[in-house]
């Protein structure tokens, strides 16, 4: 009989800790939730980070470096599918040969036969997409928001340089700066759902659905930019439409969010 008692004692203990952990929002011993950022977001921020680099290249010497970047941008990615896998060594050795093939295409930009100023337009470009990567593989532990921050900082600043060095028109600029904001936008999302669900869950409709409403809102902003700019009639530079469609396109992400 106390044998009994003391056994269901023990099935009510279990149970109250049950209780208490899922409370609390911890995960039962033993269980552990990969936190890493969801892939499909953070794929499509990766696209959009390189499109933004691709609007404002000019000249078929920017196009190869930016293959090369791409072609390490691809084997970064092939390091979280190694990783998931539980290929430890692959996914290092697919990861270092992503970074090389990054860092490859930022030195064939920096050695153009070109000004300065040109030299730097796609290294800063491929940099940046390289970085947002690296936050969404992730790199490491907690560095993501950081990394996918300054890398965005990297991007739209490769924008605004492309508009000083080779005077890009009006509507590569703009598209380049709305991928920039897009990349930035999806890529905190990707770590969003990350976070709060894990990046085994079954998330991709939400996942592209945000991508979808972000860049939807992004081509608004444009559309609009280009029909004010269209009217000539209040002399607004193309430093203000940039203004313009940032202010709008974060304000509708917010709205979203």
């Amino acid at each position: 009989m106390s044998a009994v008692a003391a056994g269901e004692g023990s099935d009510g203990a279990n149970t109250a800790g049950a209780n208490a952990s899922s409370a609390t929002g911890s995960e039962p011993r033993g269980v552990t939730v990969d936190r890493r950022p969801a892939r499909v977001a953070a794929s499509v921020a990766v696209v959009a980070a390189l499109l933004s680099v691709v609007a404002v290249a000019d000249g078929g010497s920017q196009r190869v470096a930016i293959g090369v970047g791409a072609a390490g941008l691809l084997l970064l990615g092939g390091t979280a599918l190694a990783r998931d896998r539980g290929l430890r060594l692959v996914a290092v050795l697919v990861g270092v040969a992503g970074v090389v093939g990054v860092l490859g295409g930022v030195g064939a930009g920096a050695t153009l036969p070109a000004t300065t100023t040109l030299k730097a337009e796609v290294p800063l470009g491929l940099l940046g997409a390289g970085l947002l990567a690296l936050g969404l593989v992730p790199v490491r532990e907690g560095w993501s928001r950081r990394l996918v921050s300054v890398g965005t900082a990297l991007l739209v600043c490769n924008v605004v340089l492309s508009g000083i060095v080779h005077g890009a028109d009006a509507l590569p600029l703009l598209a380049a700066f709305t991928a920039s904001v897009v990349a930035w936008d999806v890529g905190e999302h990707a770590i969003n759902v990350g976070e709060q669900l894990g990046a085994r869950a079954r998330t991709w409709p939400v996942e592209l659905g945000h991508a979808g409403a972000t860049s939807l809102f992004g081509g608004a902003a444009v559309a609009v930019a280009l029909w004010v700019r269209g009217l000539d009639v209040t002399g607004v530079p193309l430093a203000g439409l940039l203004l313009l469609v940032g202010a709008a396109i974060v304000l509708l992400v917010a709205l979203y969010n």
